[in-house]
């Protein structure tokens, strides 16, 4: 058996002290000022339980948008999430964003910006009442819009082509009354969620988008949104991916005996009661969802290309989840499933007595 060379025990790292880096180093700073990271923690599940706690409350505070994705969060027809799949993960860490309140803010702070005054929410939703409101003419003044802030993001090549076009479209929408049906904001908000309205091909077609969110061009969509976010009044994106179900295997009957004896070895030893492991055993194997080695190797490579284009990004947490196990070449997966990731967040220089906070790769404990 083999363990990972930062799983010793004298560099476990207390998980307050962790927290208190990512809160003073990332959330507060590092984050706020561009920068994006990866990081990969693993702990018990009361300590990762009171990470994704932590991370949601203080992400929220300090204006980030926060996404906990969970590959076992079955969908309304029972399928399951299929992170790995990086279209899915991006409509899954963007499914509860309100895009029309950040083009709402967008649209009032540059509005504000430039002198026009809006008096009520209804004036944003109303070219005409604006324009009134502000003694202007409204051809005039939506030139002004057209020119000063819809032309600059159709013309912002840090964003993908699509991104644009959809941006720009909801910022017009928002103060142009629609009278098609659907709506040009009904139409985006339905692609922009992975769907498409009935009738919404054409509406998508005029405004340069002619494909739906999907493998291909997901990628681009996420760097794009992390791009555009700070002009929302959001500082970023904190996503807490668990990868532990990804470490779990379907067993045959005999290979399902023999792993649970380990572990159930492993439990006695750690002096749990026979109530207690029985409890953890049947928590183990009831309803449990498997991913298959194929998508398993996926999400790996999804994790890694997020690690290599970390410059790409702005203002981006990967956190990921994993359980101590993990680290155990006797696992039936495991770290070393992998060289391309272990050669990028297990071998950095450090110190091989104490635990580095900011290290790529972190393991994690209580302390009492």
């Amino acid at each position: 058996m083999s363990i990972a060379p930062a799983d010793a025990t004298n560099l476990q790292l207390d998980v307050k002290e962790w927290l208190r880096v990512i809160d003073e180093e990332y959330l507060n700073g590092y984050l706020k000022r561009g920068g994006s990271t990866v990081k990969v923690v693993s702990g018990s599940g009361v300590v990762l339980s009171k990470i994704v706690h932590f991370l949601r409350e203080r992400a929220t505070a300090e204006k980030f948008h926060f996404a906990e994705l969970d590959p076992t969060e079955l969908d309304e027809m029972g399928r399951k999430p299929d992170l790995h799949k990086i279209d899915k993960f991006f409509l899954k860490a963007t499914e509860s964003l309100d895009w029309q309140k950040m083009v709402q803010f967008q649209t009032r702070q540059f509005l504000e910006q430039r002198g026009i005054r809006v008096h009520s929410e209804a004036a944003m939703r109303d070219i005409e009442l604006l324009a009134l409101d502000n003694g202007r003419d409204t051809a005039d003044l939506m030139n002004e819009i057209q020119h000063y802030l819809v032309t600059p993001k159709i013309k912002d090549t840090k964003m993908t082509r699509s991104f644009r076009a959809a941006i720009a479209a909801l910022s017009r929408a928002m103060l142009i009354k629609d009278t098609i049906t659907p709506t040009t904001q009904e139409v985006l908000m339905e692609w922009l969620r992975g769907r498409q309205a009935p009738g919404g091909a054409s509406a998508l077609k005029k405004i340069q988008i002619f494909e739906k969110i999907n493998e291909s061009n997901a990628r681009a969509m996420l760097y794009s949104l992390c791009h555009w976010l700070p002009s929302t009044g959001l500082n970023g994106l904190v996503v807490a991916l668990d990868f532990r179900p990804y470490e779990e295997k379907r067993l045959t009957k005999n290979q399902l005996a023999f792993h649970q004896g380990r572990i159930l070895t492993e439990f006695r030893d750690k002096g749990m009661s026979p109530e207690e492991i029985e409890s953890l055993l049947a928590q183990q194997t009831e309803d449990q969802i498997f991913y298959s080695k194929l998508s398993y190797s996926k999400m790996l490579s999804l994790i890694r290309r997020f690690i290599d284009e970390i410059d790409r990004i702005n203002r981006f947490m990967l956190l990921v989840l994993t359980t101590p196990r993990y680290y155990d070449s006797d696992s039936m997966r495991n770290y070393f499933d992998y060289d391309a990731l272990q050669t990028r967040i297990g071998l950095e220089v450090h110190d091989a007595r104490r635990a580095n906070p900011s290290a790529s790769l972190t393991h994690l404990k209580e302390t009492t």
